[in-house]
């Protein structure tokens, strides 16, 4: 039995629907098709085509299929772009990672609905998370590539017994009696010393 017969008997659709669907979801390799197929029936909602229940499940499927080779320690992504890309793509309004670069690990970076890295730990006077300026979102994106497997990992042990927040004493302690700038008194900056 070929790929599209075997869609077809499976999805119980016509010929023509199942070559459409044979084209829509051709980077699944076919050891991988009867798990996609399963994966796919959690997405099954009334009065939605079978078309449309396939694309909204295969975005998530290339999402979990990437951080499984991610998880197996592949480098995946060849520059900082493809990973700014991929997070853009999947990462919209979700949590990154925990404790990137030289954050603590109970600081999570997450992507806010705009795109813009967020740090999650703090947030300003209208109750926001923070948005990272260009130079720290640089220096998470260059970490993330080099951390690849970290990609969707969250530390939620340290997440929840994180401090509730961080005195400005502490972190002039922590600094070494380095100058602490306003920005990191007003973003009560929690990154790592290293």
């Amino acid at each position: 039995m070929d790929r599209v017969e075997y869609l077809q008997k499976a999805l119980d659709i016509n010929e023509v629907q199942a070559e459409l669907i044979s084209e829509l979801i051709a980077d699944v390799p076919d050891h991988m098709l009867k798990k996609f197929l399963v994966f796919r029936m959690n997405y099954i909602q009334p009065k939605m085509s079978k078309e449309l229940i396939t694309k909204n499940a295969l975005f998530d499927f290339r999402r979990l299929m990437i951080e499984e080779r991610l998880r197996r320690g592949e480098k995946v992504f060849k520059s900082i772009e493809e990973v700014r890309q991929f997070l853009l793509s999947y990462y919209r309004g979700k949590d990154i990672v925990s404790g990137p670069a030289n954050y603590y690990e109970f600081v999570v970076i997450g992507m806010d609905a705009d795109g813009n890295l967020v740090n999650k730990f703090a947030q300003n006077e209208y109750g926001s998370f923070l948005k990272l300026n260009s130079e720290e979102s640089a220096v998470v994106l260059q970490w993330l590539f080099e951390n690849q497997h970290r990609i969707g990992s969250i530390d939620y042990e340290a997440v929840a017994n994180r401090p509730a927040r961080i005195e400005v004493k502490e972190l002039e302690e922590s600094h070494n009696e380095e100058i602490v700038d306003d920005r990191m008194k007003k973003m009560l900056r929690v990154k790592k010393v290293s």
